[in-house]
This record gives C-alpha cells, structure tokens and sequence, in this order.
C-alpha cells in the first residue's frame, strides 16, 4: 500500500497467485486499509478480489458465457430479464458489494408492481448468475440465493382447463385448420409443447395406434436441435385415441398434398407452410386466435395440457393413468397440479350429497 504522489491517492495491492494483480484505490489510508484488508481476505477465500468490476459487466460476461449452451427461448428471457430490469436497478453496484438486502429490495420492488412469480423468475436468474460468479471465484457467496423470496402482490394466472363442451368445440371448429391434428393430439394426451413438436413420422404406429415421445424441438445458439424429454419420465409412448388417430391420418395426407419440391423436409409431423419447425410462440398465436373466433376462454397451449388431465380424471381414470400419459416424474406432481376438481365435478358432489344426506 502507498499514497499516489500525483495526485495523493492511497494505492492498495494484492498479487494472486497466477501472477496478475488487483487494485483499488481511496482517498485516505484508512479507506484504504479497509479495501485492501477486504482484498486479502477474499484471496484468502479463492476469491478474485476484483473491487472495480460492476453488475453490468459480471452479466456481461455470463450471458456470453451461457449463450451457447442454452436454448435460444432461455438466452432471450435471460437478456431481456437483464437488460430490462436487473441492469437498470443493480447494474452500477460493484459485483463485490452486492448483498442480500440490496436483493431483497429490488426483489420487493419487482414483485409490488407483478404478477404472479415473475419475481420469483428474477430472483432465479439472478441466482443462476450469482452462481457462475461464485464458480468463477468472483463472489464467496449467492446473495440471490440467500435472499427471501419476495411474496406475490397480484395473483399468478391459474392454470384453465377446458370444460368437456369447450373441448369438443376447439376440436370441431378447426377441423379445416392444418394443425386440426396438434391441437387433437394436445387435448387427448396433454403432451408438452415442446414434445408435440418433436414428434417425427416415424414415431407415429399407425398400426399399434401409439406415437412415442422421446424428443422435444428446441434452438439453441440459433439452431433447431432435437433434445431429450424434459424429465427422464418424458420418454414414454402414448395410445392414441381413434379419433387422434384419425386427425393424424388426415394430417399425413395433408402434409403430402402441400408439400412442394422446394420444400424442405425435417422428418417431423408439425411443420410450418414452408416445411421448417414451428416456433412455439406461433402455436400460441394460432391458438389464441382459434379460441377468440370459436369464443372460447383465452387459452395457452399449456392451458390444453391441463385440459387434457382434467379431462382424464373426470372421465374415471386414475393419477396413475395421469402420470403415465402426460410424463410426470412422480405421481406427487401429478396430484398436486391437477387433482382439483372441475366446477361441473363440484356440482356432481354436491347432487350426489343431496341425493344420499337430504333423501331427495
């Protein structure tokens, strides 16, 4: 340590041990000897003691870092979650000085004008950050992980399941639509977006009447590539339903009759006009647009797996029955999410009290 003679700075130095060093400076010794105790004991720690580097520029460096080994739908969400609004609230704060209070104040400020868990979602990117911070040897600990996760303001959107009428009606009123068949599929087996798209003709059996599911289509670093189920449970084979069955022999005939020369082909059943994959954002759009027309609730594509498992128990079958189609991993999370009954389920109970309680 040693005061600047050009300007009467007070230099404070360590070396680590590949060689380089790291600096900070203050205006009196004593502030100095503070920064360069707190230099020496992160060192001490494995720590790059680095004082000047910001939030702004650890995020940076990590979103550079993650880009190529994350799906592309991740990569943005990440960049614009940082870019939007972590940047703005935390990004001049040095990387080094951040804690948990700062965390849970901004945390608190997300969640008091949002909805539902988009906290939540802020807090885990920025956990998942702080991570590689800490793998990096930058920080000693997480203080998003350490942060209380911030309470909701405004409710989270629930989930909607279609009623047995409003069920019939989408599948009715897009029976000309060229996805008639995807929107079948997804009410019959409640197959994940992602796995809808992956499916490829050759894992449709017409003959055993299955399809099996065994990918999903995703991009990554700007390029479709065919993964793995979400859960190790997603690999699985589906039966299929006579009128699935159907909706996909129409699809296939479909297919063939749009097909041009100059039409690249990808092997797989769900492709736009054009022969390519299909971005998920635009399954939503089609499908927000059908219900509009068809005046149905405002649903997801997400929306018609819960559709699909609603409408499985209330036709008698069994969690068991549930999880096997739709690729839980435990039967827990099939029982949590959709074991609640339906309003017209309700009802059912409260006649069939009546009937037993009342005598009439």
């Amino acid at each position: 340590m040693y005061r600047r003679a050009s300007d009467g700075w007070w230099v404070a130095a360590v070396s680590l041990p590949d060689g380089t060093r790291r600096v900070g400076y203050a205006k009196t010794q004593a502030l100095a000897k503070t920064k360069l105790a707190k230099m020496v004991q992160a060192r001490a720690e494995g720590i790059d003691p680095a004082p000047s580097l910001t939030v702004t520029a650890f995020l940076g460096r990590w979103l550079a870092d993650v880009q190529p080994r994350i799906a592309d739908s991740t990569y943005r969400r990440y960049e614009s979650l940082c870019r939007v609004h972590i940047i703005p609230a935390l990004g001049s704060t040095k990387l080094r000085d951040l804690s948990v209070p700062m965390v849970e104040r901004y945390l608190a400020g997300v969640a008091a004008t949002s909805r539902g868990h988009t906290a939540g979602h802020h807090r885990a990117v920025l956990r998942t950050a702080l991570a590689t911070a800490m793998r990096w040897s930058l920080l000693g600990r997480n203080p998003a992980a350490l942060a209380l996760p911030p309470t909701p303001a405004i409710a989270p959107r629930t989930g909607l399941a279609l009623s047995v009428a409003q069920a019939r009606t989408l599948m009715a009123g897009t029976k000309d639509d060229r996805l008639h068949a995807a929107w079948t599929l997804l009410l019959y087996t409640g197959m994940r977006e992602a796995e809808l798209l992956g499916i490829a003709w050759e894992d449709v059996d017409f003959a055993a009447g299955t399809v099996r599911v065994h990918q999903q289509l995703v991009r990554v670093a700007g390029e479709w590539r065919l993964a793995p189920p979400k859960t190790k449970a997603g690999a699985r084979t589906v039966a299929l339903a006579p009128d699935a069955m159907a909706a996909l022999r129409d699809h296939q005939r479909r297919m063939a009759a749009q097909r041009t020369p100059d039409w690249p082909f990808y092997g797989l059943v769900f492709v736009t006009e054009r022969g390519k994959p299909i971005y998920g954002w635009r399954l939503l759009q089609m499908l927000g647009a059908h219900a509009r027309r068809l005046g149905l609730p405002p649903v997801h594509v997400h929306d018609l797996r819960h559709s699909a498992a609603t409408l499985m128990l209330e036709a008698g079958l069994t969690l068991e029955d549930v999880k096997q189609t739709l690729g839980h991993s435990t039967i827990a999370i099939t029982s949590d999410v959709y074991s609640h009954p339906s309003k017209e389920r309700q009802h059912e109970v409260a006649r069939r009290m009546q009937e037993t309680v009342g005598g009439a």
